[in-house]
């Protein structure tokens, strides 16, 4: 076992009292303890829970067995259930009659909606319950066992009638009807009529007595949502209708009727759906022939105001008068740079050129003019004769007559036939000029053309809108028309409901899952709130938070002991009844030293706590003056006497000379746990009777000498609180090391605290799952108060009531010596 290092403490004068120390100054404890609160406090809160559980398992199992029994009781005494069901099919009957000429409305849906699951709330909707209910008069009920309404025929159920209580009585001829306020004699197969309710009982049920109740309507129609449903089958378009009931013929009827009410609804709101859409596209239609007539004349108008021809064909008109005035015009153009270029040699020709005449037959093309022509070629020849005449081996000279004679010809040619190029000139561009201005007239009136166009096209387009319109309308109208006429709808029954064979079960495995389930959630509510509602200290942090004491050691439950037994509650409560005839526990001879655990299971996780709870006084002991130590409780039976005697064996096994005085003058125990007898002892000392070496006893353990209480008297405190007890104690702290004191409970007598003030220092110890925490805080506030030096708190665990979790908790409860090998 590690060992700490102790700290210094110092003990005040025993004349002042000693206020209440929260957390006293540290007297060696190891980690954890004392002034470490986080080391437990901080456990998990999962294995917190967890051990209240394993705690209070008895509670979860109580809880679950009786909701599960409670459920099995209370299906027992279910009515039997009967179940029937039919089946219907979407189709589109109506496009199979008119073909192609139908319109697919399945595509209507778009692709955020499931058309059959759509269908399968129609089918569950109240409006269906509602004609459902009122076909088959579902307002009157039996409550007579096993006489079902299979027994009447076409009953009906005013809206307006009351709610009220029909008693039959049937006879093999009549029978006899009575109401709140009337009665009527029916008879069999013809119809009766009494209190708003028409029914037929076509032969005798076989009862003598039936009794029915007239529910309201909207009682009704939620009993038929309530037992209503509807499914589809996978990968087709058959949805399958059922309806639970404890009436096994209002099963097979309310099934078979929500099939035939729903597919009647459908045919009935696709007839309707047709005629208000025929009328509405008759409406439609009539507007829009009206608007495309007014159309129709406003192209005609307009092209009769604006063009004889249409507009495409006057464009088109236009655009080859314009193409033919630009050929025009080039072709001017063309003659034109031809006399440009006569004109331009006979300029070079006037400025002196003479080659410029010679050259005038090789660079011009004879023109479309005559007398230009005329000058031309006579101005070629001459000009080619006078070559013939100046040129070759017998060439003539300038001034040959001849060469004179043809430039006098020449030079009068000339100027003609530049006038003549000139007038021919000036007349090319007038004419071209002419053909400019046509042309740009020509194309004024083609710019002009696209917006009479545009208004023309935009006329007739507005026109050809209405006219698709218009034969949209008549298509739609012609289906509208056999959609009206065909008048199937679009449901088509597969199967009707057959008459229920047997009953189903009611979820009875399935209603005792869940009341196990509820027992089992119940159950560990009940011990998370016993466990906040208990006021007793059961933990280990318990002594610092609610006491404010450290904690000196948790001693968990001694092997084969358990005060929390049966057979220990049942002796507890015989002593108390009957003292004399059953002894308290310990007074059983086989049973004498059965708590002293330090020497008969040293190796036990107990006697390990008890050396814990040794090594840490001795810590505290070897301070000076710390010798004489008080071991007390805040109530009886906490352990207080047991932990007093193995404490004093731990001491005295470490070598230690130790004293156990048994001041307990009330109900005395050490005597007991040494197998000793009760005197002489303590009050015996003290009133001189005998000596000191008379009334201490060996105790069979070396190192331990025991001091019963001795003679038992009638007040207590005299002895404990008079001078000789303090001169017992002086004499006692010279001859031995350890002076353990056994005291009464700080509650029930003064004794401990008058004890505690004359000691060195107190030990309290606290019973988990016993000690009350408002207790256990007065006992330590009246032992400060009057002065006593509280050394800690044991945490006494006989009955393992202290959760084992956290480091301490499994620690103490798991740790142990392993057997010698051999």
């Amino acid at each position: 076992m590690a060992e700490h290092k102790a700290v210094e403490t110092t003990r005040p004068a025993r004349s002042g009292a000693l206020p209440a120390i929260p957390y006293p100054p540290g007297i060696g404890l190891p980690p954890g303890f004392g002034g470490d609160t986080n080391a437990v406090g901080g456990a998990n809160p999962l294995r917190q829970y967890l051990a209240v559980v394993q705690r209070y398992w008895w509670v979860i199992v109580l809880t679950t067995a009786l909701a599960a029994g409670f459920q099995v009781y209370k299906s027992r005494n279910d009515r039997p259930m009967f179940q029937a069901a039919s089946a219907v099919r979407l189709t589109d009957q109506a496009a199979s009659v008119g073909g192609n000429l139908m319109p697919d409305y399945a595509s209507a849906f778009g692709g955020y909606t499931d058309p059959i699951l759509t269908q399968v709330q129609v089918i569950k909707s109240r409006i269906i319950a509602e004609r459902v209910a009122d076909s088959l008069g579902l307002q009157l009920q039996s409550e007579t066992p096993g006489f079902y309404m299979g027994f009447f025929d076409d009953i009906h159920v005013a809206p307006t009638a009351p709610p009220s209580t029909l008693e039959f009585h049937f006879s093999p001829s009549h029978f006899l009807v009575y109401s709140y306020k009337d009665s009527i004699i029916g008879d069999y197969g013809k119809p009766v009529t009494i209190s708003g309710v028409t029914f037929t009982m076509p032969t005798s049920p076989g009862f003598r007595l039936a009794t029915l109740d007239v529910v309201p309507r909207d009682v009704a129609v939620d009993q038929v949502l309530g037992g209503l449903s509807a499914k589809p089958r996978d990968m087709t378009s058959v949805i399958d209708i059922s309806y639970m009931s404890y009436d096994p013929y209002r099963a097979q009827s309310v099934a078979s009727a929500v099939a035939q009410v729903y597919k009647d609804q459908n045919a009935a709101s696709a007839r309707q759906q047709s005629h208000r859409r025929r009328v509405f596209i008759e409406s439609q239609l009539g507007t829009t022939d009206s608007l495309l007539n007014i159309a129709e004349n406003r192209v005609a108008a307009y092209r009769q105001a604006n063009l004889a021809l249409s507009a495409q064909d006057k464009y088109a008109q236009e655009q080859t008068a314009l193409d033919d005035l630009r050929k025009r015009a080039q072709t001017l153009r063309d003659t034109r740079a031809s006399f440009q270029g006569m004109l331009g040699a006979l300029d070079r020709y006037e400025h002196g050129d003479s080659n410029a005449i010679r050259t005038l037959a090789y660079v011009v093309e004879p023109s479309g003019n005559a007398s230009v022509n005329a000058l031309y070629n006579q101005l070629t020849r001459y000009q080619h004769a006078r070559d013939s005449l100046t040129t070759g081996e017998f060439a003539l000279t300038a001034r040959h007559p001849d060469v004179r004679r043809l430039d006098a010809l020449i030079g009068i040619t000339e100027p003609q036939l530049h006038e003549a190029v000139q007038n021919q000139l000036d007349v090319l561009n007038g004419e071209i000029a002419a053909m400019d201005t046509l042309s740009k007239q020509r194309s004024a009136q083609i710019a002009e053309l696209p917006g009479v166009e545009e208004t023309q096209q935009r006329l007739q387009r507005d026109a050809d809108n209405i006219r698709k319109m218009s034969d949209l309308l008549n298509d739609e109208l012609q289906q509208a028309k056999i959609a009206e006429a065909v008048e199937t709808g679009n449901v088509q029954i597969v199967d009707l409901a057959q008459y229920p064979a047997g009953s189903i079960s009611p979820g009875r495995r399935r209603k005792l899952t869940y009341g196990a389930l509820m027992g089992l959630l119940l159950g560990i509510g009940l011990t998370v709130l016993i466990d906040r509602l208990n006021s007793t200290v059961r933990r280990w942090e318990d002594l610092e938070t609610v006491m404010h004491v450290p904690g000196l050691a948790l001693i968990p439950q001694i092997a084969g002991e358990s005060s929390d037994t049966w057979q220990a509650r049942v002796r507890g409560t015989a002593h108390r009844l009957l003292p004399s005839l059953v002894p308290q526990r310990g007074l059983v001879p086989d049973e004498v030293g059965s708590e002293l655990v330090m020497v008969n299971d040293v190796r036990s996780s107990s006697a390990e706590s008890y050396r814990k709870l040794m090594t840490n006084l001795m810590y505290s002991a070897s301070q000076p003056g710390l010798r004489v130590v008080v071991v007390t409780s805040a109530s009886a039976g906490e352990g207080k006497t047991t932990t007093a005697a193995n404490l004093a064996v731990a001491f005295a096994q470490q070598g230690r000379r130790v004293v156990l005085v048994d001041a307990d003058l009330r109900r005395a125990r050490v005597h007991d746990v040494f197998g000793l007898g009760l005197e002489p002892g303590l009050t015996d000392i003290l009133v001189g009777n005998a000596t000191l070496e008379q009334g201490t006893r060996p105790s069979g353990i070396a190192g331990l000498s025991v001091i019963p209480a001795g003679t038992l008297p009638p007040n207590p405190l005299e002895f404990l609180g008079g001078e000789r007890m303090h001169d017992l104690l002086g004499t006692l702290r010279e001859r031995f090391d350890v002076v353990l004191i056994d005291t009464p409970p700080v509650l029930v007598t003064a004794d401990a605290a008058l004890m505690g003030v004359q000691a060195d220092g107190v030990v309290l110890v606290v019973r988990a799952g016993k000690s009350e925490r408002i207790a256990a805080r007065h006992a330590v506030e009246q032992i400060s108060h009057l002065g006593g030096r509280i050394l800690g708190a044991v945490l006494n665990d006989p009955d393992a009531r202290t959760p084992r979790y956290g480091r301490y908790g499994d620690y103490y409860y798991g740790y142990g010596y392993s057997a010698p090998e051999t």
